[in-house]
């Protein structure tokens, strides 16, 4: 796949069977050609998806690989 553009999506849904998760894989499957998808499926453990947080602004466990993981991935984050 070289050339291709990398895309991380990420689905606002943490329902497992979401349909918004089922779209963002058809689009996956039909574009691989030319975009190499990874999805981001831990965003139940981010505290605004979660509502049984005790608060939005805990840090989540296991956020600090978060970064580390796109940069090893070569993607990037609009999240700091």
């Amino acid at each position: 796949m070289a050339g291709t553009a990398r895309i991380l999506a990420i689905c606002g849904s943490t329902r497992k069977n979401s349909s918004n998760l089922k779209l963002l894989r058809k689009i996956a499957a039909v574009s691989e050609e030319s975009f190499s998808f990874s999805f981001f499926e831990d965003i139940d453990k981010l505290p605004h998806f979660n509502p049984e947080a005790k608060s939005i602004f805990e840090v989540p466990a296991g956020y600090e690989k978060y970064p580390a993981s796109l940069k090893k991935k070569k993607l990037r984050s609009l999240i700091p």
